[in-house]
């Protein structure tokens, strides 16, 4: 990876920079986005970016030395976002399919199965209308059921705001679900 991020710098200084850089910071880098992605591939995506964003978007001009503690600090909030980014990309494409999480037990009778499987249809319908940010939140919490602590762990917030955004997440989806149900709210 080093020597095609190497191969886009323009100047000999930039590739010497580049490779400081890299060699400094790579590992810390990893460590930061598997923390946020918890995939080995997605995380080294995510150093991989920040290196091309870094080169693309000049901002290597604009970096003092490669050990300076702004430049530490920016490579920290460029990877971070890099992760950030893929984790967003990846979180709305569900792997897994949400009937799974409604399984029905087989003493349960014609109705209650078609009312079961209408309920789901309402779910992931309402589900849809959230904002990412919402969705995001009861995705975490219900079908990978992460613990609220670790939900404001991913997203780098305090654990009183993530119980409460979770909390109007979940009163903002029952309210659309009484709303397509005709229910007064």
């Amino acid at each position: 990876m080093l020597a095609f991020n190497m191969s886009m710098a323009d100047t000999p200084e930039e590739k010497t920079l580049i490779e400081q850089l890299y060699n400094r910071y790579s590992q810390m880098m990893y460590k930061i986005a598997f923390g946020i992605l918890h995939q080995k591939l997605d995380a080294e995506d995510a150093v991989h970016n920040t290196f091309i964003n870094l080169i693309q978007s000049r901002s290597l001009s604009k970096l003092g030395a490669a050990d300076s503690y702004e430049t530490k600090s920016y490579i920290i909030v460029s990877v971070k976002h890099a992760a950030i980014k893929i984790y967003n990309k990846k979180k709305r494409v569900v792997t897994e399919d949400i009937d799974e999480h409604f399984e029905l037990s087989d003493g349960m009778s014609v109705e209650d199965i078609a009312l079961s499987a209408q309920s789901v249809e309402e779910i992931k319908a309402a589900l849809s209308e959230l904002s990412d940010k919402d969705y995001e939140l009861l995705y975490l919490s219900a079908f990978r059921q992460k613990s609220t602590q670790d939900i404001a762990d991913m997203l780098d917030l305090p654990y009183d705001t993530v119980r409460k955004q979770l909390y109007r997440a979940k009163q903002k989806l029952k309210k659309k679900i009484e709303e397509k149900r005709g229910v007064a709210v």
